[in-house]
């Protein structure tokens, strides 16, 4: 008999909520609008050269495509996911989920990218964001 205890654990939900109406995008816009910054992918990891050209390129992709969907929908979560980093710092600083939007506008059986996460950025990339990079998604209870 085993002297490690188990615990059943709550599998988490696949799906996102927003009460409010989060930006969207494919990562082919994410690679036109970040490419002015000459970013360095290193698999799903995207690094800039520094926090403000991470903020500045945050600011220009949510302000760049107007993706915006409707206020309380559900998105499906796809599991891939992308992160936004600094070179020889936190490499993942923006957490973009692959998502699918089940209800709503945008709801067209295609695939995207919502950002689902924000570590703690510095003063210099907050400032570049000039307001953008808010979360408005989170786990559903479904």
């Amino acid at each position: 008999m085993s002297s490690v205890r188990r615990y059943v654990s709550q599998v988490p939900s696949r799906y996102l909520w927003s009460e409010d109406g989060p930006y969207i995008q494919t990562f082919a816009q994410m690679q036109r609008v970040f490419a002015s910054y000459n970013p360095v992918y290193i698999g799903s990891t995207i690094l800039f050269a520094n926090d403000v050209d991470l903020g500045s390129a945050v600011y220009d992709l949510e302000r760049d495509n107007g993706n915006s969907t409707d206020s309380h929908i559900s998105l499906l979560d796809l599991g891939k996911k992308v992160y936004l980093g600094v070179q020889g710092g936190d490499s993942e600083l923006f957490t973009y989920s692959l998502i699918r939007v089940c209800s709503g506008n945008w709801n067209d059986g295609s695939a995207y990218y919502v950002l689902s996460g924000v570590g703690p950025i510095s003063v210099a990339t907050t400032e570049a964001l000039d307001g953008y990079g808010e979360v408005y998604c989170s786990r559903g209870a479904n």
